[in-house]
């Protein structure tokens, strides 16, 4: 070409048209822009390559037999839904419809939702047009498939169903599982937050059952029949009608399995063809409603677009650290598709997906060399910047295959990386050599991370009673936040990359590079993401290649002890003094008139009591705990306990505990003369024997439900005790804590199946307001799953609901007159000081604290003179 020509061409934009969706009916409607260049005419633009395959390409393609994708989508919605309708109903409920949401994983499950309704009578509508207004409706900051949820409910409002099916679903069923395989906080509380934005289902028939396909679809048959009942439908028609659907669904399931099948064994038939997997969720890759086109895109260029979930991955190696069932299915699909030669994949995420904050990582690390393409998506996302990715992908492929057909990869010097083993109270560290170590070995040298630094040296004494050599990580700063953001994504939850920093920074200044270091980071098994904690810092440890650094998990299941009785017992004191001494602290902070020389009392008696848990015996311990609540009772105070106004601190069990996390907000809200209570890590650990012993957990095996049952007496006894001696120091107020009452406060706003902190979040504060506190602060760390549910719910449900569960209805009835709206307020926090939005938020929260505060009091005052 010539440069000077180039530069003269002239280009005439004309009238662009709207694409008609060609023989592939496609119906994005896209427009397409008309470019002229020397009288010639291009067309530009689209979610598609249609027009730069057929113009300049001269190339066309059947993308209906491409995209497996859209073909799932029309199993789902069509062929396995009326297409598979027969006969007639077996009793007719007079002609009224069923509402079923087109959203999360209505996305793979609808054909069973479809055909039990159908077949007892009723007309099952849905609708796919995403309504902004719907979305805008929504009481958090919700990941795009959620906000979809909101449109997509909306819409179906509009068409006035005279049902609503709305099920929780806490887990999915998967072939040879390795884990629990629950669904994440968002899709299990799904109807929870719909019902907090949408008032107008007050006068709707919701049906809003949990489902755990754990077991398989035919566990759940009970469930329906029981739906079916309730509706007016004999036990006999209800469990025929759900047998039907199930058949059907797994019809389709079969049907999936063999649409991959024959893909792949066209790809293998043709040498140098490539395929894209699509890895994701139903409801955000492999809807048309979520995945932007992206499908499409592929396809259009001549690949075979294959989900996930269409191949044969459950004879994987099962991924034991995976406990979302969407999770273990990528995972394991990965596996498959980063030893296939002619399979490559593409990650749909969304932006805040706690989940893939974690499994992207894990996804790539299966994928290894081989290059893969991760697209995250929310409402705003542009087909302009898809298509460039893509196509930068697609070339990155070529030149991938070609590099490996002349260059094989060679294998890398084997790495085993040290770790533990635990069965029962035995648990035993194995190094990179595979020599097994008791705890108590001299080399074995325990690491805990913090949670508050008093905590944390807490249980180190009560460790090193044990015989163990263990040490606290002292208090995070920012510099162990900025190498823990050098060693994970920046998407992951605050807590992770604080605990990462703690652990690099002292892998790099450890005095004995020789020892056996087994870092204390307890797991879980879901929904939350705190259970993945230790597998990425497992996997940055191996990717380091550092010899002999194990990681301690102990898990929800059995209350995050595992060290036998008398040692967890001295634990379980060590975690209720400390709670009780970090309100102390808050407080002392407000009330003392010299609040430096009150700090120098408390630290000396911190230091008594901890040095008491390591080397005395009970009696020792509270004679120790009398003589600091003595001491510090003798601090010279300028006001009483109730004078000043009190707040919860809640939420999130680390960030509500770690100074560098929560910004200091103690102190800061001790200088405006409020006492922040911070929730107690007792608290949680009784909820966790809560649902362990109510079966809430699925791996709450019958030993632990009765060790749990056996341990409730000298753990509340334990309690009692610490309290009542602590509350003589005029610091702190005698309460226990009563994890059943807050829970049963939660269950009509919060599923009791949902096992993270949006059931505490909500009751704590529907138990607390008015009665014990004059606020309530949520703190959580950006993107955290159960804060955001808890924060729709309760933000929307907290007046009338605390009507409802008031111990003292008189006094919150008066109360609210005048404070309708109470004080509460959702932090999120990213390692960043605060914004001038959050400060504006915290200084009006502290305002209102201030006057429902001093209203209560005057109530209090009146109701006692009356």
């Amino acid at each position: 070409f010539n440069l000077e020509n180039l530069a003269g061409r002239e280009v005439i934009y004309k009238e662009p048209f709207v694409c008609r969706g060609g023989k592939e009916k496609c119906d994005r409607k896209c427009e397409i822009n008309r470019i002229v260049i020397e009288g010639k005419t291009y067309p530009f633009g689209g979610a598609c390559d249609r027009y730069y395959n057929q113009l300049r390409r001269h190339e066309e393609y059947d993308v209906g037999a491409l995209d497996l994708v859209e073909l799932r989508e029309k199993l789902v919605f069509e062929k396995y839904a009326d297409g598979k309708l027969q006969g007639r109903p077996a009793s007719g409920p007079g002609g009224r419809t069923v509402g079923i949401n087109r959203s999360l994983l209505t996305n793979t499950y609808y054909p069973l939702y479809f055909h039990f309704f159908s077949r007892l009578g009723y007309t099952v509508i849905h609708d796919a047009e995403v309504s902004e207004d719907g979305i805008d409706r929504r009481g958090a900051a919700f990941c795009y498939p959620a906000e979809i949820s909101h449109g997509v409910f909306e819409s179906l409002l509009k068409r006035d169903p005279d049902i609503l099916f709305m099920p929780h679903i806490k887990a999915v069923y998967l072939a040879n599982r390795a884990n629990v395989a629950v669904t994440c906080p968002i899709v299990h509380a799904e109807p929870s937050y719909l019902k907090s934005a949408f008032d107008e289902l007050k006068t709707k028939k919701l049906l809003t059952p949990v489902l755990d396909f754990s077991a398989g679809y035919r566990s759940q048959e009970k469930v329906f029949v029981d739906i079916g009942i309730s509706l007016g439908h004999s036990r006999k028609d209800s469990r025929e009608a759900y047998r039907a659907a199930v058949a059907i669904l797994e019809e389709m399931l079969d049907e999936f399995k063999e649409a991959g099948r024959k893909a792949i064994q066209r790809l293998e038939s043709e040498p140098g063809a490539v395929g894209i997997v699509l890895f994701g969720r139903a409801y955000n890759a492999f809807t048309k409603l979520g995945n932007k086109g992206i499908p499409h895109k592929f396809a259009s260029r001549g690949y075979f677009v294959i989900p996930c979930d269409f191949l044969d991955f459950e004879s994987q190696q099962a991924p034991e650290h995976v406990y979302w069932g969407a999770g273990e299915i990528i995972v394991k699909a990965a596996k498959l598709v980063g030893r296939h030669p002619s399979l490559f994949g593409t990650y749909i995420t969304n932006f805040s997906c706690g989940p893939d904050s974690f499994l992207v990582d894990f996804f790539r690390k299966e994928m290894g060399r081989k290059p893969s393409l991760t697209l995250e998506l929310d409402n705003h996302t542009a087909d302009v910047g898809i298509d460039t990715r893509i196509e930068a992908f697609l070339d990155i492929v070529k030149s991938y295959i070609e590099i490996s057909r002349r260059r094989p990869a060679e294998p890398g010097a084997s790495f085993k990386i040290a770790h533990t083993a635990n069965t029962g109270n035995r648990i035993r560290i194995i190094d990179s050599d595979g020599k097994r170590y008791k705890l108590t070995s001299p080399r074995v040298h325990m690491l805990v991370p913090s949670m508050m630094d008093n905590c944390s040296r807490a249980v180190t004494a009560v460790l090193r009673r044990r015989g163990i050599k263990a040490d606290a990580v002292p208090d995070p700063t920012r510099e162990e936040f900025n190498i823990g953001l050098g060693f994970t994504s920046g998407k992951e939850c605050l807590p992770a990359a604080i605990t990462t920093g703690s652990l690099i920074k002292y892998l790099r200044t450890r005095p004995d590079s020789d020892e056996l270091l087994v870092y204390f980071m307890p797991g879980d098994s879901g929904p939350c993401r705190f259970g993945s904690y230790y597998v990425m810092m497992q996997n940055i440890v191996e990717k380091l290649r550092i010899r002999d650094v194990a990681f301690l998990s102990l898990s929800q299941e059995d209350g995050y002890m595992g060290f036998g009785t008398a040692t967890t017992l001295r634990l379980w004191q060590s975690i209720v003094l400390t709670d009780v001494l970090e309100e102390m602290y808050a407080a002392l902070l407000v009330l003392a008139k010299d609040v430096d020389g009150a700090k120098a009392v408390f630290d000396s008696a911190v230091d008594r009591i901890i040095d008491s848990l390591e080397h005395e015996k009970w009696a020792g311990v509270e004679k120790s705990l009398a003589a600091c609540a003595q001491a510090l009772a003798g601090i010279e105070k300028k006001a009483a306990l109730d004078d000043v106004p009190m707040v919860s601190l809640i939420n999130e069990m680390y960030v509500r505990r770690n100074n560098f996390a929560r910004q200091h907000i103690v102190e800061r809200l001790a200088e405006r003369g409020i006492i922040l209570r911070v929730a107690g890590l007792h608290e949680w650990l009784y909820y966790v024997d809560f649902v362990v012993k109510k079966k809430l957990v699925q791996k709450a095996v019958l030993a632990n439900r009765i060790r749990k049952t056996l341990e409730t007496y000298p753990k509340r006894r334990f309690e009692k005790r610490i309290k009542d001696i602590l509350a003589r120091s005029g610091l702190y107020e005698y309460r226990l804590v009563d994890v059943e009452k807050v829970f049963n406060n939660a269950k009509d706003l919060i599923p009791q199946t949902l096992i993270c902190e949006s059931i505490l979040i909500t009751g704590t504060t529907i138990t607390e307001l008015i009665e014990d506190v004059s606020g309530v602060i949520s703190i959580q760390p950006f993107g955290c799953m159960p804060g955001r549910v808890g924060e729709a719910v309760i933000s929307r449900r907290l007046s009338e609901n605390k009507l409802t569960c008031a111990e003292e209805p008189e006094l919150v009835r008066d109360v609210m007159k005048e404070f309708p709206y109470l004080p509460f307020l959702t932090l999120e926090v990213d390692g960043q000081v605060f914004t001038q939005g959050i400060e504006a938020k915290l200084e009006a929260f502290c305002l209102q604290v201030e006057r429902l505060h001093a209203k209560t009091r005057k109530e209090k005052a009146r109701q006692a003179f009356s």
